[in-house]
């Protein structure tokens, strides 16, 4: 039997109650990583970092220096590609419409880990038609330079 130590901490707090809030801005597919702040939260444990190449949708990974995966959690995309409005037709009051330019911020919140080096993103391609395509990174990002003020609870 293979010893997989990927999901040796699930159900576990693996930042002990401290946690990194990281604030990303989007426009198209550019990603810029806005702010990075140290804060007091409980963090859902991580999922497995074993994926396979033929995985698909929404993901991050916190890595160490050798780019080795510490921490991964699979997520709905928080990049909208399409959003949800109102139609004139009774039957269908609701319908979702293609946006051809997303454009907005997210935040995500990871564990304070003292290996992670960077954060990787990881998707599908965005356009709805091609949400079943294996993902590919994003793009990554350093953890260093954080906020080293104590956070807010």
């Amino acid at each position: 039997m293979k010893n997989d130590d990927s999901n040796t901490n699930k159900g576990k707090d693996e930042g002990g109650g401290k946690a990194i809030r990281l604030i990303f801005s989007y426009e198209g597919d550019k990603i810029k990583l806005l702010l990075k702040k140290r804060i007091k939260k409980v963090t859902p444990p991580s999922d497995s970092t074993e994926v396979d190449e033929k995985a698909c949708g929404f993901w991050f990974e916190v890595q160490d220096t050798r780019g080795k995966t510490i921490y991964r959690r699979v997520t709905q995309n928080p990049i909208q590609h399409a959003v949800e409005v109102r139609s004139d037709q009774p039957q269908m009051p609701l319908r979702w419409e293609r946006v051809d330019q997303p454009k907005g911020q997210f935040v995500l919140v990871i564990p304070d880990l003292e290996r992670a080096s960077k954060i990787a993103l990881f998707s599908s391609p965005l356009d709805p038609k091609r949400q079943l395509v294996p993902a590919k990174r994003l793009a990554s990002f350093s953890l260093g330079g954080i906020d080293e003020k104590k956070g807010d609870k």
